[in-house]
């Protein structure tokens, strides 16, 4: 399951990722942002999924029936969002403590989606775990990625956006056959 994890997180990660590029190109070397913004996504994809997940195993007692279902349409609804979206985000780049809730909320919102999916599949996940390598991961990957990714200028090349639209919807067609 810990590969699992490593994968999805990676997955949730690529926005925060390339929006914190651009937002660190136009920030100072000593800016405190820098260190600031990574704190904060990586705690809202720790705290969201788990909060959610915990939501979405609650709200399983009421969809049993319909569970699977349920959590296949979510992940093909981030999977179609990711492919649709445009890599080209614009970023509002006056920094304060307002706007960076408001740039790690926006890129934290899929672990939401994540964690009520997770919680009313028929699968049992490890809330607390998931959130914990999701948050880990989406903090090491914002932190570099605004401190100036080594090799980002050559990683800019592939579309990671539609990469991770089909990784959630093979999501998707795995939770609806109940493999994940």
């Amino acid at each position: 399951m810990l590969y699992f994890y490593i994968s999805v997180g990676l997955i949730l990660s690529i926005d925060a990722t390339l929006i914190c590029a651009v937002y660190g190109i136009n920030l100072k070397k000593n800016d405190a942002t820098r260190y600031i913004l990574p704190i904060l996504i990586g705690l809202m994809h720790i705290v969201f999924p788990i909060a959610f997940g915990l939501l979405g195993v609650l709200l399983k007692e009421y969809v049993e029936l319909y569970a699977r279902f349920i959590s296949a349409a979510i992940f093909i609804y981030l999977g179609v969002q990711m492919i649709r979206s445009k890599n080209d985000s614009e970023v509002c780049l006056s920094r304060s403590i307002r706007n960076s809730l408001l740039l790690a909320l926006g890129v934290s919102i899929d672990s939401i989606v994540l964690g009520l999916s997770f919680g009313i599949s028929s699968i049992e996940h490890n809330l607390i775990y998931a959130g914990l390598v999701f948050g880990i991961i989406s903090f090491i990957l914002s932190y570099l990625s605004l401190n100036h990714l080594p090799g980002f200028k050559k990683m800019e090349r592939f579309n990671l956006q539609y990469v991770s639209g089909g990784f959630f919807i093979l999501l998707a067609i795995l939770s609806l056959f109940q493999i994940v």
